[in-house]
This record gives C-alpha cells, sequence and structure tokens, in this order.
C-alpha cells in the first residue's frame, strides 16, 4: 500500500485525501504520477478517500413522507384454485416537489431498505403482493404502486418514506481554495465545492436507515422472480403450489415458482447526517 496523502493543488483548485500512484513525482506537482488519483478521481475511485472533484452527495432536503395504501381485492379460480392477477389497484403519489429544474439524485427507504423500482413493500399470501417504483422528474419525486393479488387479500397499511434529495455538484465559486472560520468552526474546500456545514451522504456500517445495492436486485429462472431486499435476504412471490394447466380435462404441472439459487450481494449502508 502507498502512502496516504492530504494534498491541495490551487493550479487546478482540487484538495483530496487518497492514496498515492506509484510512478513518484514532485510531491506537489499536479501532474506527477503519484498525484494521479487526486487530478483524476473517478479513474482511480480505489484510491481515493475524498476529493472536491467528485460529487460529494450534498443533501438538499430530508423528509418523512407517510402515503396510505389501501387493501388489495382477491382473485379466485373458478374451481376453488387461487388465481394470481398484476397489475391491480394501480396508484401514484408526489413524495417531494423540489423544482430544482433538473433531474436529481433521489434516495428513498422504506423502515431500512432503500426502495428500487419494483421493491415489494408488502408481501401477502399465494402470490399477493404490494409493488412500488419510484421516480424522479425536473420538479417531483413519485411513487408508482402496482399490486398483485390472489385468493387472500392484502390489508391496508400506512408506510413511512424517508426522502433524499440531492443536489448536482456545486460548481466553483470566490477566491480561497481552502478556507476556516474559526469563530463557527466552518471548513470550505475547493472554491466552497465542499462546506462542513452541509450535509453529505456517508458510507457508514450500521447506517440507518438505508441499505444500498451495489450488485443486481432481481433474478427470473422457471419463468419467476426473486426480488432481493436490501437486508441480505430474499422475496418469492410465486409460492411453491402455484401450478398451470390446459383446461379442466388435463392435470396440473409442475410448479412455475422460482427454482435458481440467486442471493443478494454487495450491500452497503449508507446515511445522512
Amino acid at each position: 500500500m502507498m502512502a496516504i496523502a492530504f494534498r491541495e493543488f490551487p493550479t487546478i483548485g482540487v484538495v483530496a485525501i487518497f492514496e498515492e500512484a506509484s510512478g513518484g513525482g514532485v510531491w506537489k506537482d499536479p501532474s506527477a504520477p503519484r498525484n494521479e488519483p487526486a487530478v483524476d478521481p473517478e479513474g482511480n475511485l480505489d484510491k481515493v478517500k475524498f476529493s472536491t472533484l467528485l460529487d460529494n452527495l450534498e443533501v438538499y432536503s430530508d423528509d418523512i413522507v407517510t402515503i396510505s395504501h389501501t387493501s388489495g381485492g382477491t382473485t379466485g379460480g373458478s374451481d376453488g384454485q387461487n388465481q394470481v392477477s398484476w397489475n391491480q389497484g394501480a396508484a401514484e403519489w408526489t413524495l417531494k416537489t423540489h423544482s430544482l429544474g433538473y433531474v436529481p439524485l433521489v434516495l428513498i427507504a422504506q423502515s431500512t431498505k432503500a426502495i428500487y423500482p419494483g421493491l415489494p413493500v408488502q408481501q401477502g399470501t399465494g402470490g399477493a403482493a404490494r409493488y412500488v417504483y419510484p421516480y424522479v422528474d425536473t420538479t417531483t419525486v413519485k411513487l408508482h404502486e402496482v399490486r398483485s393479488s390472489s385468493g387472500s387479500a392484502l390489508s391496508a397499511l400506512s408506510i413511512d418514506y424517508r426522502v433524499i434529495v440531492f443536489l448536482a455538484p456545486r460548481d466553483a465559486s470566490g477566491s480561497k481554495l481552502w478556507d476556516f472560520d474559526p469563530s463557527t468552526g466552518i471548513l470550505k474546500l475547493g472554491f466552497d465545492r465542499f462546506s462542513s456545514d452541509r450535509s453529505y451522504l456517508q458510507v457508514v456500517a450500521g447506517g440507518s436507515p438505508f441499505g444500498v445495492f451495489g450488485g443486481r436486485t432481481a433474478d427470473l429462472n422457471n419463468g419467476a422472480p426473486r426480488f432481493a431486499l436490501p437486508d441480505g435476504t430474499h422475496y418469492d412471490p410465486i409460492p411453491s403450489n402455484m401450478q398451470a394447466r390446459i383446461d379442466t380435462r388435463t392435470g396440473y404441472g409442475s410448479s412455475m415458482a422460482y427454482g435458481g439459487s440467486f442471493a443478494p450481494t454487495d450491500v452497503f449502508q449508507v446515511q445522512a447526517p
């Protein structure tokens, strides 16, 4: 492992904490090979601890929004067998009006789970479930819901969603690469691209409430999905006794349930203090 450096480079407006690259060179020269992680942090993310050139995910707003989800109906078969019906009870809500004029990065969580499109937020029996799809435009953050129904109904429930909206990276401003005000304790770096009085997303073990995926969130096998959950578990919406037949004169086929071995990996925890 190379040395960890904390350096500022006024000519390019950069303050960075990084692991030096190989190749040596003058320590204060931004063109020296050793300083490449500071000059090109996106190309050297494995070596960068902090850089004013990166998007450090400054928090614009942080809200708790309660959504009252209505109960779901049932779907029954003509011969007493359960049927599963998808895309039932579609609904949509506005979680946040941000009016930033651009599409920002947003994180939404239910309890300790960061929500990805299609996450089941309620799991019933016989394949019944409630799925949500967050999306963002230039003015609002919205949540779309669809349900699958079976012979057992989904109960109504209220869910608190935490909605964090992040600003785009700031442009450089002012004349100070490094500015510390002892009266307030505020440290500004990189011509005000970073300031210690702002809130930024941080990767923290045990972070609350967001467990975020760095890899795949779903898998298909046997025509059935498996959804990964950010706590490391998974959800299979198709029950093992789900079978199909052509008509009443033929027998049922084999199980239509997921039969693979997909397990969620690369889950990390973050928080926005």
